[in-house]
């Protein structure tokens, strides 16, 4: 299958001569998908102009975005050499530098953000962006590292209670009850969750039944989702239209009119048992359908 390349058939002697129409036309590859010909043609312009910080910013951005943490950090450092006030090299760097345990040095590129990461605040994550993307809410534990606190797909590859190397730079924005709320992107997980991840359906759909589900789970330290109510919307930041990115459907069947699908998430199944029955006796509801998901 061929790959309609842009600027096809332009000298390759003009091209040689114009380093910033040259990169120009690696942003372009880069735009429709041909990454291979983005980063031959960018790595020719960081030849020929090596003083200039831009190519090596761009090249440390594909790289980040291939999650290739070694050449992402080198690219990101050599835009540093070049131009030290570089924001988004400095974040790269951070993030390529943490994905490699190199927290010395992720903690020095990353001190000069002026972003409040040491007070404990819930923040909107992007599980996955773009590839499947999937909004939940995490929890700062240290700049660039947040701790997952929804209950994400089980397709998804992450668990409730990872910590994840998180981006500070916003990919997009949810829309939630009117609001649009920053949302931050998801690289890597950094360490594994001991929680494993469970659904049922609640034969209920009276909000006063959910929330009961919903305080059991955090007195017994169990991870809560309502996945009935998940279908998440984010909106690109240039305000074009808001793309869809969680629909309980992935799981089979919706749940019948009134029931509600919610996931749980703990170490042991016995613990999810023993707080599915005292909902049970408490609420006076049936569930139905306990399944592990791996």
């Amino acid at each position: 299958m061929k790959t309609n390349h842009p600027h096809k058939g332009t000298p390759s002697d003009q091209a040689a001569r114009m380093p910033a129409w040259l990169f120009d036309l690696a942003r372009e590859y880069d735009r429709v998908g041909d990454v291979y010909h983005a980063v031959k043609l960018c790595k020719r312009v960081v030849k020929q102009v090596p003083s200039w910080a831009e190519p090596f910013a761009f090249l440390a951005e594909i790289y980040l975005r291939r999650r290739e943490w070694k050449p992402a950090l080198y690219y990101a450092l050599a835009t540093l050499q070049r131009q030290a006030d570089h924001a988004r090299a400095r974040e790269i760097g951070s993030l390529a530098a943490m994905a490699q345990r190199q927290w010395v040095l992720a903690r020095r590129l990353a001190g000069g953000v002026h972003l409040d990461w040491h007070r404990p605040a819930v923040r909107l994550v992007c599980l996955n962006p773009g590839l499947r993307p999937e909004v939940l809410t995490a929890r700062t534990r240290t700049i660039g590292q947040t701790v997952i606190e929804g209950v994400p797909q089980p397709s998804s590859g992450y668990r409730y209670g990872d910590v994840v190397l998180t981006g500070w730079s916003p990919i997009a924005m949810q829309v939630s009850r009117g609001r649009r709320i920053e949302v931050l992107p998801v690289w890597k997980c950094l360490f594994r969750s001991r929680f494993l991840t469970y659904s049922v359906v609640l034969a209920t759909s009276a909000a006063e039944h959910i929330e009961a589900m919903r305080q059991l789970c955090r007195h017994e330290g169990i991870g809560f989702d309502n996945w009935s109510m998940a279908v998440r919307q984010m909106a690109p930041r240039d305000g074009s239209r808001p793309a869809e990115l969680y629909d309980h459907t992935i799981f089979g069947q919706a749940p019948s009119r009134g029931h509600t699908l919610v996931a749980l998430a703990s170490p042991r199944k016995g613990k999810v048992w023993r707080a599915l029955q005292h909902w049970h006796i408490l609420t006076g509801a049936e569930y139905y359908g306990l399944t592990r998901h791996e």
